[in-house]
Parts: C-alpha cells; structure tokens; sequence
C-alpha cells in the first residue's frame, strides 16, 4: 500500500513538472493514463483526477481549468482537429447533458457509417427520454410533451434537411426544409425545382416578409446583371409612400436601389385604389401615361365575331333595380384650368323610367360647357324611342356666320329651329308629315262629313304650314262626294289659302266642266260637292297654306256622300297627304 501511494505521488510530480513545462511539449505528443489501485473502498480516489479512456463514466470532473495547447482525442491516437471524438462503428458523437430527468440539450454532430453508400446524418435532439439516438433515422421521441428536432444530411440522396418528430411521435420525422445537391431549396418539399420552393399539403402554401418599426417596409428585390439598361430591375414594397400601400417599382440602375433610381409601375393604395404610372390614384383605377405617350388605354380581342366591350355597369343597394332618372354611367372629360382637374364635357347614361326584367328604357345625353362658365349643359338628347331632342341649343335673335365647311343650328325667339351654313344662308328645318293611306276607305249610307283617318297633321300656335292633298275618289253613280277642310281655330292673326283641282279619269276629255273643276278655300266653311250624275273615278288635288292663330289643333280634311247611297263611295289606297312646317 505505501509502495503504491509513493508510484502514484511520483507520477504526479512529474505529470505537474511536464504541464508546467509548456516550452518543452509543444513539439510533443503526450498521452495521460491514470493508475489507480483496485480496492473495495476506492471509488473516492478518483476525485479530481482527468480521465481519457476510464471504464469509469460517473466521476466528478477536476476544479479549475484545463488549458491544452495542440489537438486532444479522445478514443483516438492521431486527431485531426482540435477536438476530435471517436468510438468506433456507427456512434460517435458529442453530447452536452443538463441536471434534470428530461436529459435535456443533447447534440449530435457527425455519424460515421464506414460505408460509402450509406448515409452519413447530423442530429440534434431534445427531450430525449431513451437519452440514446437512433442511428441514422434520430432519436427515438416518447416524450409526450415537447418535439424532437433533427438536421439530417442524407448521404443517398446527396441532401441536408431539417426535420421534426412530434411529441411523442416515435422515429417518424416530418421534413420542414430540403437543400439538395443543386442547392435548390424546398420547404414543406423535399424536392425543389427551383432555388426556393414553398409547398403545403392541404393548406395555403405562402412566404411571408415581415418588418419591424413604423418606418420599415416589406421589400422584395429583383436584379439582373444584364447589360441592357432598360427596366432590370424590379422592387415590391409595402409602405412605399402610405401605411398600407403596396408599391411595384422599375428602374434601371444596375445592381443598385431599384427605389431610389426607379419608378413606380403598378401602385396599390391603402383604399385600394390602383395607379398604373402614378402612386397618387384618384380613382379605382388612374391611368398616367408619360409626357409625349398618347394611348393610355387599349383593350383589343382578337375574334371572328366581336369586338371589345368597355363597360359602364351600375345597380341599386341590393343589389335591385335601377329607377328613374339614375346614371348607369358617364363618359368623362377633364382638362386642367391652372388649379385642378375640371369636368368640360360629358356623355351620360340615364335611366329612362324604372327597370324591370323585360324592360330597360334608356336615354342618353351630351354635354358641353360654354365659355366663361365651368358648368356643363345638355346639348343634344337621345330618348328611349331614338328621338333627338335640342336642349341645349341657344336661342339667336339673328343667324351667326357658321365656320367654312360646317353648320349651326339655333333657335330663334319663337323656338323656331334653324340650321345656319357658311356665308349666312339660313334654312330653317322643317318639320314634315308625309301619309299615305295603306288600304281603301269607304262610306256608305252617309251624307255627314267626318275626318279621314290619314288626311291629317298636328300644328302648334303661330305656325305657318304648307299642304298637298292627292286623293283618288271611286263612288256609284248618284252618290258622287262633297270634302271640307278643318283646323284649329285661326283667330285674327291665322289665315287659309287653297285651292283644289278635280280630274274625272273617266269623262270624255271633250267636256270641260266634268274634266277639271277650281275652288279657292279661305277658311273652313267652304264645301267642295260634286254632282257627275254617273259612276266615275276622280282625282282631286289640295295644295295650301295655313297659318295657325294663338290656338294649336289638328289639321284634317273631311269628306263624305253627296247623296246617301248603299254603296260605298271610297278614297283609294296610295292616295296621301304631304306636310311641311315652314315656321
């Protein structure tokens, strides 16, 4: 017993004398191997002693600190590194372990296989409740509380991947992320085509770019290298110039700040109005086209049988039907005045009455605005039954000069209308009735004047009208005709002159008084009767004017038997009446 003590103080002076002796091993190997005798109450002559290669696994570490200078192995003679672990086949590994029953924070690093073929796995797991790692597939995870984690490199498939055991999931791993040997990147896939690939099962597969601060935006870069300057580079950005906006940036500034060199192309505001050339949308959607540029906007199809729409949709809260007077939608045009942007003129679409299924009146109007004013007016309607209406035309006391080549129209002060051309020449338009009657109309056992149903015209108060009646008449013999002029009251200032001519197609050209026949008409009192004694057809021929007092009506010509006959006396069909309202 004291032999042993006195060998094992020797060696100790001697291992203190080459520790302390730095000059001397730094050219040396040196390997430390501890003896210590066998007894049954020698467990205690291990304290603070350093053991390498010790069947001893349970000893308390030494006090103070080691400081070693070259490479140290452990289960190894000829390290390579400056720590260089190794046991055996298939398991060395450096593992850190913590006080507590969990065995919390262990650390694989390497797995050696001895095979070129198989693979080679880097692990990291936590809570291991075996505390010993599967090979090559991870620790075992039986813990039921937390998740173990593993990153793995697959030496078959020539890939690093990070995976995840579930608590209490076993050996199965889930991968969460895949470099492969291209160095494409995947995850949620295990094999990406492309440098990053997102990819979920049976959900949403996103990438999100968060940042910190007020200040911070979320940007996405694109470069390119290329030696053509034009548009290279692209950025996407939130909080570009508002909170909540999202901005997509152009610029040509090679491998620079697509921001601070570029321009906004696409702009997305924070109440989602979109700006194409602008990020200062005033609409749903502004278009701005650079100094110079002309086509803002072009929607073009390529069909065999339409062409493209530009639509203007509206509807009540509902949604439910347009009433009334709503507008379905308007066509504007804005200049700017030195201040702002103005509406000039406009093209509107109106509701014409309330719609329903089977029913959708429309009008549409245009507007223009005169000078020193800022305030549109209607110029020219269009209604629901294709009628032009003129409300905006002004009225003249005398006929403007029109521009070369072109026309005006104008009312006068009686809201007469009339078209101007160059040099002065007015026309006024007129305003014409043409009817011609589609079938025969007869009468028959009747001497009482009555109204033709197309022998007639409609006149407004102090109207000045011209008039042709061209009447084929057929009647038996004895009946013969009688015809009368009626209208409106004509008053002081209203006037009738006519005259009406008879043709008898059926007498000898020798007897004068049944060939032609000449009344002149100056009001309505007048009865034209003809007596011809046999059955005859006659032509008779109206030609006038009127001129309406203050009282408008209906213009008609009245005709009837001369003596009641049971057959008809008729006015043949293609017989007609022509109309031209002069003032």
């Amino acid at each position: 017993m004291k032999r042993a003590g006195k060998a094992f103080e020797t060696f100790f002076l001697v291992a203190t004398f080459l520790l302390s002796s730095s000059s001397l091993l730094l050219a040396e190997e040196t390997s430390f191997v501890t003896y210590v005798p066998v007894t049954s109450s020698s467990t205690n002559a291990h304290f603070n002693s350093l053991t390498v290669g010790s069947s001893y696994s349970s000893e308390t570490p030494p006090d103070g600190t080691a400081i070693v200078s070259g490479s140290v192995g452990i289960g190894t003679t000829t390290p390579g590194t400056p720590l260089h672990i190794q046991k055996g086949y298939d398991g060395g590994h450096l593992r850190l372990s913590f006080p507590g029953t969990d065995n919390f924070g262990e650390l694989g690093m390497v797995t050696y296989t001895g095979s070129s073929s198989s693979p080679s796995k880097v692990w990291l797991g936590q809570n291991l409740a075996s505390g010993t790692p599967t090979t090559h597939s991870g620790p075992t995870q039986s813990n039921a509380n937390t998740p173990s984690w593993l990153s793995v490199w697959d030496g078959d498939t020539d890939s690093f991947s990070v995976e995840r055991i579930a608590p209490g999931g076993g050996s199965t791993p889930t991968n969460f992320l895949t470099i492969n040997s291209t160095g494409n990147v995947g995850i949620g896939t295990t094999g990406p085509n492309t440098r990053l690939e997102v990819a979920n099962s049976g959900a949403d597969a996103r990438l999100r770019i968060g940042s910190t601060g007020d200040a911070s935006a979320a940007v996405l870069d694109f470069y390119s290298t290329h030696s053509n300057a034009g548009g290279r580079n692209w950025s996407i950005r939130t909080n570009d110039t508002v909170f909540g906006d999202f901005n997509l940036y152009q610029s040509n500034a090679r491998l620079g700040d697509p921001t601070s060199a570029g321009t906004s192309a696409l702009y997305l505001s924070a109440s989602r109005n979109v700006g194409i050339g602008t990020s200062d949308p005033g609409a749903r959607l502004h278009l701005k086209s650079p100094p110079g540029a002309n086509t803002a906007l072009l929607v073009e199809t390529i069909s065999n049988t339409g062409g493209p729409e530009l639509i203007l949709e509206r509807s009540r809260v509902g949604p439910a039907p347009v009433q009334s007077g709503d507008i379905l939608g308007h066509l504007l045009f804005r200049g700017f005045d030195g201040a702002v942007y103005d509406s000039a003129a406009r093209i509107v679409g109106e509701a014409a009455a309330n719609w329903s299924a089977t029913s959708h009146p429309t009008r549409i109007k245009f507007r223009t605005t005169p000078g020193n004013s800022v305030n549109p007016v209607e110029r020219l309607g269009i209604t629901e039954d294709g009628t032009l209406e003129f409300p905006g035309i002004p009225t003249a006391s005398a006929p403007a000069t029109a521009p070369a080549g072109r026309a005006r129209i104008y009312y006068d002060s009686t809201r007469n209308l009339f078209l101007i051309s160059k040099n002065s020449h007015v026309y006024e338009t007129l305003q014409e009735v043409i009817d011609v009657k589609p079938v025969d109309e007869e009468v028959s056992n009747s001497t009482a004047l009555q109204d033709d149903n197309d022998f007639q015209f409609t006149m407004g108060a102090f109207e000045l009208w011209q008039f042709e009646i061209n009447a084929f008449f057929d009647y038996p013999a004895g009946a013969d005709w009688k015809v009368k002029l009626n209208g409106p009251a004509l008053g002081a200032s209203g006037w009738l002159r006519a005259t009406l001519f008879e043709f008898n197609a059926k007498d000898s050209v020798s007897n004068a008084s049944d060939n032609y026949v000449g009344w002149n008409l100056t009001d309505y009192s007048t009865v034209a009767s003809f007596n011809h004694g046999g059955a005859k057809t006659t032509l008779i021929v109206i030609k006038g004017f009127i001129q309406t007092g203050p009282t408008a009506g209906t213009f008609v010509m009245q005709w009837a038997q001369r003596v009641a006959r049971p057959t008809a006396t008729k006015v043949l069909r293609g017989s007609y009446l022509k109309a031209n309202r002069i003032s």
